[in-house]
């Protein structure tokens, strides 16, 4: 039985976005990172949210390049298990979602979410676009759990443009507030002298 073309195409988009994800970084004077290229913003929306235990809620990570072209984008997001659990990755656009495999987007014994995507056709990206969406669910009460994005080997967040070069980044992380119940009141701490 044939395979059709467009399993094809897409496996060879998968393999060339692969191969320019996995170029290395390299320090000033490199030819990995873009010459005198602005930093492109990964910023995660809202940056500080509140939750009840067992409410769901959803966190947009943004990218924000300005006039720079993105052709592909990867993020690896950390998250302390014992307090949250991600229930749902959904693509953003303009970038087509071709990564991670189905088995491999969330992990919640580990605290992990792996994205993915890049251009397919057509122009770059450019601007202020929506990356991914991610549902998550409060499972414990904290004062603050953070949301992380990972930048050490083997899970490496990336941004990249034309010629596959890397884009300096500037990460905007995240952090939510559980309380254990909604009638929980917060109020502020006033110290006096």
């Amino acid at each position: 039985m044939k395979a059709k073309p467009t399993h094809w195409l897409r496996l060879a988009v998968l393999a060339l976005l692969a191969m320019l994800l996995a170029l290395p970084v390299q320090a000033q004077g490199g030819q990995s990172v873009a010459p005198q290229a602005e930093p492109v913003a990964i910023e995660m929306v809202p940056a500080s949210r509140f939750a009840v235990v067992g409410d769901t809620f959803r966190i947009q990570v943004m990218v924000r390049s300005g006039a720079q072209p993105v052709y592909g984008a990867q993020v690896f997001i950390n998250f302390n298990p014992k307090r949250l659990e991600c229930l749902e990755v959904i693509p953003g656009g303009p970038l087509t979602d071709i990564f991670p495999l189905p088995d491999g987007a969330i992990d919640n014994v580990k605290g992990q979410v792996n994205y993915a995507a890049g251009k397919l056709l057509g122009d770059a990206a450019s601007g202020s676009f929506e990356l991914v969406t991610l549902r998550m669910r409060a499972l414990a009460a904290t004062s603050s759990t953070p949301l992380t994005y990972a930048v050490d080997k083997p899970r490496i967040t990336t941004v990249v443009g034309g010629d596959g070069l890397r884009y300096p980044l500037q990460l905007l992380e995240g952090q939510v507030s559980i309380a254990a119940s909604a009638n929980t009141v917060r109020l502020p701490l006033i110290l006096r002298n």
